[in-house]
């Protein structure tokens, strides 16, 4: 079975009512849903990045950075 994506994690919290989102939010989750077939997405690249940013991205002034 594929793991499923951040993004479809996300939006299947908030068709299940487990996080709410304003309209604007809800309209673009949709959107995305609807074209998201028409674009090459690999997911190794994705994790890449996210794993960047969580791990190597931190504050290093002020409070959050102490």
């Amino acid at each position: 079975m594929v793991e499923m994506r951040y993004f479809d994690k996300y939006a299947q919290l908030v068709y299940s009512g487990k996080i709410r989102v304003c309209e604007l939010t809800m309209k673009s989750i949709k959107r995305v849903e609807r074209y998201k077939e028409q674009y090459i997405f690999k997911q190794e690249e994705v994790d890449k990045r996210i794993e960047f940013i969580e791990e190597e991205c931190s504050n290093t002034k002020g409070l959050a950075g102490k």
